[in-house]
């Protein structure tokens, strides 16, 4: 078939539920036997579904507790009821530390001293930004520890369109040249 002549076909499945149940339907009808058109076709896709070295599984995720618990979730789901191993975690929209650990202390005491009401609210958003890259460095590391994969962190861009695709795959680009190899 024509599919024979592409290197590598991309599927984006709907969310975890509806993605678990999809993944599952060939091996729903094998239940039944391999016998028949159908039979043999599902066969045929379980095979592929099941070959680490045709199929990789691999989860897009944010730095935050409910899709971080949800990706830990579908590994665990895809492993247990589908017997397919989780290859890859993309971990999308991580901040940069913005700030050095002393930077991080300095800004802590000119948020205590007194300060005219702009660089209270400069002072505050920086300590906001700290803040929230320290709660998704915890969440990385609890996804880390959660699952055994290999992990790309995705930097957040402020571009969109074309300059956003374009720096994303930059940085994934020696990652997606591994995968067939």
């Amino acid at each position: 078939s024509g599919l024979n002549n592409l290197d590598l076909i991309v599927v984006d499945l709907p969310a975890t539920g509806h993605a678990l149940s999809m993944l599952g339907v060939p091996q729903g009808i094998l239940g039944f036997g391999r016998v028949g058109p159908l039979g043999k076709l599902c066969g045929e896709i379980q095979d592929l579904l099941a070959d680490a070295q045709k199929t990789a599984y691999s989860i897009v995720t944010l730095p935050e507790e409910l899709p971080i618990n949800e990706s830990i979730q579908l590994a665990s789901d895809l492993r247990s009821r589908l017997q397919f191993e989780t290859s890859h975690v993309f971990i999308n929209c991580i901040l940069s530390n913005t700030f050095a650990p002393e930077e991080v202390d300095l800004l802590h005491e000119l948020d205590d001293a007194s300060q005219p009401p702009v660089q209270k609210a400069i002072l505050g958003l920086a300590k906001d930004n700290t803040q929230l890259h320290h709660r998704q460095q915890t969440r990385m590391e609890q996804l880390r520890e959660g699952l055994n994969a290999s992990f790309v962190e995705i930097q957040h861009y402020p571009q969109k369109g074309r300059h956003l695709i374009e720096e994303i795959a930059n940085q994934i680009s020696p990652v997606a040249a591994g995968v067939n190899g």
